[in-house]
């Protein structure tokens, strides 16, 4: 019997192996035993295939490197490629895969990154749909009055984050933003304002949507906490009240909606914040 199972498991990746292993076949310790030395074997020609997260960005040593920044999905498809790289292909945020090359494997990148020292330059991740509620980020000019619009009808869904008052410094706050403590801070006078991760995870372990008023650039980091935010943008239909929106890649957005009635976007809105909260998202694994 085993012959048989490794000779299906010849191009999985070892979390297909598993789940293979137990769900499938519910293979016992004994035989375990020799389908893992058959694997070990196996994978010296069958190269380990995965997804992860790059939490740091560095820059290319080689014309063969793919650049990478923090943020970034990556599908390393060889993990043998070298003694200190792997051969990776970038993810777009429609799911396919665009350039490729090879980035360093997690020993080197250790060596090489220069910032967010106490967080793994790589995370496992895989698609998987969220089990929690996902925060919300809506941009354009009337982002502010459909906020409040929802958290007034529907506050059972719907909770603005809290912000949070801080004297410290920039460097200490950044150092926070490098351990993903913080999601974003501005400074108002003599004063930071924080938006926490342990204040949007609160809010989301409530089963409510977290609406965010945040800068985009806070996304990478939402992300990276395996907060994956809803990303809306509102654009007027009037060309002589459109305003400049923050600009993310146009396939960042999760829906587009034209309108200058709030009642009306409100609808739309939840439409799409329903629809999205269905949809498959990159989480840790």
């Amino acid at each position: 019997m085993h012959a048989f199972v490794v000779c299906q498991l010849g191009h999985a990746c070892s979390l297909q192996i598993a789940i293979i292993l137990t769900e499938q076949w519910h293979v016992k310790n004994d035989v375990c035993n020799v389908v893992r030395l058959e694997y070990q074997s196996l994978h010296e020609t069958h190269h380990d295939s995965f997804y992860v997260r790059c939490q740091t960005s560095l820059r290319c040593q080689h014309a063969t490197d793919l650049k990478m920044k923090f943020g970034d999905i990556l599908h390393v498809t060889n993990s043998r490629e070298g003694d200190s790289s792997y051969l990776a292909w970038r993810v777009k945020s429609d799911g396919t895969e665009s350039e490729n090359g090879t980035i360093p494997n997690k020993a080197k990148a250790y060596e090489l990154r220069r910032a967010r020292v106490d967080v793994e330059p790589y995370q496992r991740v895989r698609l998987q749909k969220a089990h929690i509620a996902r925060p919300v980020l809506i941009l354009g000019r009337l982002a502010d009055a459909v906020r409040f619009e929802l958290l007034k009808t529907e506050p059972s869904q719907f909770e603005q984050c809290v912000t949070r008052t801080n004297f410290t410094d920039t460097q200490e706050l950044n150092q926070q933003l490098e351990r993903l403590l913080i999601i974003e801070y501005t400074q108002r006078e003599a004063e930071f304002r924080c938006v926490t991760v342990e204040d949007v995870r609160k809010v989301a372990q409530k089963h409510k949507h977290c609406l965010l008023d945040v800068n985009v650039f806070a996304v990478p980091q939402l992300r990276a906490v395996d907060l994956p935010p809803i990303i809306i943008c509102l654009e007027s239909k009037s060309a002589a009240s459109a305003v400049v929106t923050p600009v993310l890649d146009t396939q960042e957005y999760h829906a587009t909606i034209r309108g200058d009635d709030v009642t009306e976007l409100c609808g739309k809105v939840r439409q799409a914040i329903s629809h999205e909260q269905t949809q498959p998202v990159w989480l840790s694994v």
